[in-house]
């Protein structure tokens, strides 16, 4: 599973480029990247249990989101609102909640008692860490916007898009 996560981040590393620009593109390719380093700097000391519960916390929002993008494409109203909803809550528990609140909370104020140490690794982990996390909170905003423009002109379309041609729900998080 830690490996396939690798492979795919660089895929879609090497795949940004020929991609249509959105407004967060930039933060996507430094997503992909961070990824790619915590995954294999993780995997490089042993960090590896701590990995796999980031990359799960991270991934089991992504299910409902690809399927309410399917959704809006076949023109399905109702189940792209009902996928986005479930969407909207997973990332609120889980990028909002869990992973600042109980994963990095053992990360920063934790590890280091249980592991006896405060060696240049849990500085560079938690740094990486730190800066996934503000990435979060840039796509939380993102999304917030994407409900308060549904709940108030019933359209949903994505703020990231630097033209009108684009027509996604949400983000690649």
């Amino acid at each position: 599973y830690y490996m396939v996560s690798l492979g795919y981040y660089w895929n879609m590393t090497i795949t940004h480029f020929f991609q249509y620009r959105r407004k967060d593109s930039s933060q996507l390719f430094v997503h992909h990247l961070l990824t790619i380093l915590l995954i294999s700097f993780s995997w490089a000391v042993n960090f590896v249990r701590i990995g796999t519960l980031v990359l799960v916390v991270h991934e089991c929002g992504d299910i409902p989101m690809l399927l309410a993008k399917i959704c809006k494409l076949c023109g399905l109203q109702r189940a792209m609102d009902g996928f986005f909803l479930m969407f909207l809550v997973l990332w609120l528990c889980t990028r909002v909640g869990l992973y600042p609140f109980w994963i990095m909370r053992t990360t920063l104020f934790r590890a280091h008692v249980i592991l006896q140490m405060w060696y240049p690794v849990y500085y560079i982990f938690n740094g990486l860490l730190l800066v996934l996390l503000l990435i979060h909170i840039m796509w939380t905003y993102l999304i917030l916007r994407i409900v308060v423009r549904m709940l108030l002109f019933r359209e949903i379309s994505d703020v990231r898009s630097s033209s009108e041609a684009s027509d996604e729900d949400d983000d690649d998080a």
